[in-house]
Parts: structure tokens; sequence; C-alpha cells
């Protein structure tokens, strides 16, 4: 019995381990040189400015909401949907409700946007508004860009698994012990 507790204790130490290190894996963010605002815009999947009217945190990545004020490109829409990290490393741009931001945006079916992108406040966007030129109005209302479902990250998983492992491990032991005694 004291070989099992011994046994049992390692495991569970071994996971936990494991588990603490994924969880503490640090990510760090590099950008490369920046790009001019008109190569930006030939990159970009949509480009425009707006107010930040909600941010909200979704499976690790921030949704924000815009009520767009210029299109120069991709969107037509009053309101957009942008995707970003939170920031800790995960080059996340950080968006604050009730701003106005110039908004370099990636993606086909979901915008992204980051700290590498030209995205920054409009009240530093001089430069970026004069040289990308003439600018569209929004149509009126309409929803925002369609977000689909995003599938789990990859530190999600991870949990997910090592949890998994461990209630194996634990229900294997129990049993082993009933049999053994």
């Amino acid at each position: 019995l004291s070989k099992s507790i011994s046994l049992i204790i390692g495991i569970i130490s071994f996971f936990s381990f494991t588990l603490f290190t994924v969880l503490s894996t640090a990510h760090a963010c590099s950008c490369p040189e920046p790009m001019s605002p008109q190569a930006m815009l030939e990159e970009a999947s949509a480009v425009f400015s707006g107010t930040v009217t909600d941010v909200s945190l979704i499976l690790g990545r921030n949704e924000v909401k815009f009520d767009v004020e210029k299109i120069w490109k991709g969107i037509s829409d009053k309101n957009a949907v942008v995707l970003t990290g939170t920031g800790d490393g995960d080059c996340g741009f950080g968006f604050k409700e009730g701003k106005k931001y110039i908004v370099y945006a990636y993606g086909d079916s979901s915008l992204g946007t980051g700290i590498c992108s030209r995205t920054h406040l409009l009240t530093r966007a001089d430069n970026d508004v004069s040289v990308l030129g003439e600018w569209k109005t929004p149509i009126f209302g309409g929803p925002p860009n369609i977000i689909p479902k995003t599938p789990l990250n990859v530190s999600t998983v991870g949990i997910i698994v090592v949890v998994l492992i461990l209630v194996g491990i634990v229900c294997k032991i129990i049993v082993f012990l009933r049999k053994s005694s």
C-alpha cells in the first residue's frame, strides 16, 4: 500500500509540474519594421477608422466592436468586429472603449489586428489619413462582420488533456487498489 501511495504522489507531482509548465510558457511579440500606410493599405483586408463600443474577452482573445466612421478598404457597414490578442506577449492591441482608432485588419471570415500593424489612436493618425486619401462613409446600420466560432487554443486543449489523463490514472489506481485489497 505504501508503494501505491508513493506512486500516486509521484504521478500527480509529475503531471502537476507538466500542467504548470504548459500554463506558464512565456510568449513574446516581435514585429518587423513597420510598413508605410500605403503598403499596409494594400496588404490589409480592411482599413477603417471608428470608435470602440465594446471590448469582450472571448476564448483568450479580445473581441472589439467598432462604430465605423470612415472606410478605406474591405468593409461597408457602420459596425465592425475585430479580434486581437490580450496584449500579454501575443501582439494584441490594447483597445479602449470610447476611443477612436484607425484600424488595419486582416482575415477572410473574421478580421484581426495587433500591435504589428499600423493600427493606432486616430489622434496620432494624421499622416495615415492624409496618405490613405479618399475614404467612404459606411452604410448606416447593418450587422457587424460575422465572427465564426473559434476553436479552442493550444493551452486550453493542453489543460483538458492533462486533466483527462490525471482522472484516468487516478481511476486506474483506485481499481488496482480495490483489486489488491
